[in-house]
């Protein structure tokens, strides 16, 4: 027992509590309970006192003790528990089941493997088809599983040369490129099935096609910026380096698993792309690779145990407090006592894309997403653009190695310093959002 870290938890509770102090005259006992809610929710998530899920935890137990009963037309705290197994963390789960399968029989590797001997000799051209392969890889598995894969296979190569602009320009592009990479599916990071759920609980349906043909066009834009960035910040000078002594890549086999896993992986995706002209929930569609693989024991129960749980869990709690905030009243109070629906809608989300981005470089995209999302979208007239904005630039952590897992393992390679990705993250960050912003105005 941590009794610190207990009387932590205390305190934050008391701190919260301190709302329930105060008479609002426009605003409801459910409204007030839910905005307890969501003041120690947000404390408990930007402080990690307790373990992100756990936070889900405590955020569904105080829902089902304090709603039910005072907000109108709340019998039960059903609508709160079926946010933790939603058609949206269904979706997700169904990635994870994907990303396990490639991950576990080198799918990934063998891709990488085949990449880096097709290009290798060309500087640029190796950079850059790391940058597109770390990207589409995150589109589908773990962005942190991809970095780990993309720098072991790269790294016999930049040790090879003497170039070391080349070596912090490839270093910090698989890490840039495997954060931007997630914005362009669904599944590809947290963020944006947190976004889909929250949508679908205001009415608005967002289809993995739908998603992708506002993601795509965004991160394929941000990947090529970004390889025009670091090639103008590190003007490195090597021309070839296919003669390196050093580089000695071996490839893995592709057998009948290996086979059975992509065509499960591509009958998936394309009824993902296809799902809302046959009328299949995307959710429905990923049981698909869940009952295939476990269900044929190409993945085991250990599988089954080290998915990502906890993220799902965060998500669960993330929608699970957006949906209080929409039965309860408390988003509509919000938007009517802070006044901005007389703000300039577009101002008012210039300033949820800055605050998300600073929340982003400091703690986890998963977090920031669950935090902000249910504000913008109370705040936010278009809903749409509000969900997008948020959940895409809350994947531009890019300042720092703390603020995602691949900038630091992109770090822990050691060929630059945090002030060196402090400065192309900060460029990189500015034109990404200027980038967003800009294309979801023009939507």
């Amino acid at each position: 027992m941590n009794v610190k870290q207990i009387f932590k938890f205390l305190i934050a509770i008391g701190i919260s509590s301190l709302i329930l102090l105060v008479e609002f005259e426009t605003l409801s006992k459910g409204g007030q309970y839910t905005l307890f809610i969501f003041i120690l929710a947000a404390i408990l998530w930007t402080t990690e006192i307790v373990p992100l899920y756990m936070t889900s935890f405590v955020v569904l137990f105080l829902e089902s003790i304090l709603l039910p009963g005072i907000v109108p037309g709340l019998s039960k705290p059903t609508v709160f528990f079926s946010q933790f197994f939603s058609p949206v963390i269904v979706l997700f789960l169904g990635g994870f089941a994907i990303a396990k399968g490639l991950g576990k029989f080198r799918l990934d590797a063998i891709l990488a493997c085949n990449t880096l001997r097709i290009v290798k000799g060309k500087p640029k051209t190796l950079m850059f088809a790391f940058m597109v392969l770390a990207a589409f890889l995150s589109m589908w598995m773990s962005n942190t599983a991809t970095t780990a894969l993309m720098i072991t296979m790269v790294m016999p190569v930049l040790k090879s040369v003497e170039d070391k602009k080349y070596q912090i320009a490839v270093a910090i592009a698989i890490a840039f490129s495997a954060n931007i990479g997630g914005m362009a599916t669904p599944v590809g990071t947290p963020p944006n099935a947190i976004a889909i759920g929250m949508l679908a609980d205001k009415g608005v349906s967002i289809s993995f096609y739908e998603w992708m043909k506002i993601a795509f066009p965004i991160t394929a834009i941000m990947l090529l910026v970004t390889f025009a960035v670091l090639l103008l910040l590190f003007r490195f000078k090597i021309h070839n380096i296919e003669e390196s002594p050093k580089l000695n890549i071996s490839c893995i086999k592709f057998g009948l698993n290996e086979k059975i896993v992509v065509s499960i992986t591509l009958l998936t995706i394309v009824l993902w792309f296809i799902s809302e002209f046959i009328g299949l929930n995307a959710g429905i569609i990923a049981l698909i690779p869940l009952i295939c693989f476990y269900g044929t024991n190409i993945l085991d129960k250990d599988d089954f145990r080290t998915l990502d749980w906890d993220v799902l869990m965060l998500m669960g709690g993330g929608m699970a407090l957006s949906e209080a905030m929409k039965i309860s009243g408390l988003a509509e109070w919000m938007v009517t006592t802070s006044g901005v629906a007389h703000f300039n809608d577009t101002y008012i989300l210039l300033g949820f894309m800055i605050l998300t981005f600073v929340l982003t470089n400091f703690m986890s995209n998963t977090t920031t997403a669950a935090l902000m999302l249910p504000l913008a979208l109370s705040v936010i007239k278009d809903p749409l653009i509000a969900g997008y904005t948020v959940a895409l630039t809350a994947s531009m952590s890019m300042l720092l190695p703390i603020s995602t897992p691949p900038n630091a393992i992109a770090y822990n390679s050691g060929f630059f310093s945090v002030k060196t990705m402090l400065f192309a993250g900060t460029i990189i960050g500015m034109i990404g959002m200027a980038i967003i912003f800009n294309y979801l105005l023009m939507m």
